[in-house]
């Protein structure tokens, strides 16, 4: 797992912070993979309130 992926208040990282981690200069280009990762059920969002803190693996 990427050392970024978690603060240390043990939150998932923003949308911003993810695309940060990842290369994706676009939040929406991170929220699009997020999204298929969603429906491909490797992940779960609990809140979809645009932060990207309801991030789980499934």
């Amino acid at each position: 797992m990427h050392p970024g992926l978690y603060s240390r208040a043990r939150e998932a990282p923003t949308i911003r912070e993810i695309g940060r981690i990842v290369g994706l200069s676009s939040p929406a280009s991170v929220v699009y993979h997020l999204d298929q990762m969603e429906q491909l059920g490797v992940i779960r969002r609990t809140e979809r309130d645009g932060d990207g803190r309801g991030i789980a693996l499934s």
